[in-house]
């Protein structure tokens, strides 16, 4: 995807009229109300399709090619790791650093065996960590601890 002069443009003509499309449709018009939505792009022939969500935004001007911001584009990139930065999840779930660096982990897949070595730790010190997390958070599974923390993921 490209920007040209203002206008998001997608690299390959199929995706082209797509993807104008779901913009024009979030723009403001005097006989419709704009609308989200959601598309795929092409990105090379051995990778996944990147995942585009279009939604409006308030105080734009009318029109495709507007100068100001009138619609918000979030591109995903499909199996690219999530952005989660510790220190958001340890103000956010009223975690200690030790708690948060440890549910980060468990989000990015690492074994308690992994995040032991990796601290210098014994694997039970990393269990009772995840207990104190799951207590904390309310929860009992390591696939809700998973769902919260990646719900913090920032966009990179």
């Amino acid at each position: 995807m490209t920007d040209q002069g203002g206008v998001l443009r997608a690299q390959t003509p199929a995706d082209r009229p797509r993807l104008a499309r779901l913009v024009a449709a979030a723009l403001p018009t005097s006989s419709s109300p704009p609308i989200s939505g959601t598309t795929t792009l092409h990105r090379g022939a051995l990778l996944p399709r990147f995942v585009v969500h279009v939604k409006p935004v308030g105080g734009g001007q009318q029109g495709y090619g507007a100068r100001r911001a009138a619609v918000l584009v979030l591109v995903a990139e499909p199996g690219r790791p999530p952005c989660i930065d510790p220190g958001l999840v340890a103000a956010t779930l009223g975690l200690t650093p030790g708690e948060s660096q440890v549910a980060v982990w468990v989000a990015e897949g690492w074994t308690v065996r992994e995040m032991a070595v990796a601290t210098g730790r014994t694997d039970k010190a990393i269990r009772w960590h995840l207990q104190q997390i799951y207590h904390k958070q309310g929860i009992s599974r390591q696939a809700d601890l998973v769902r919260l923390v990646l719900s913090l993921a920032t966009i990179a």
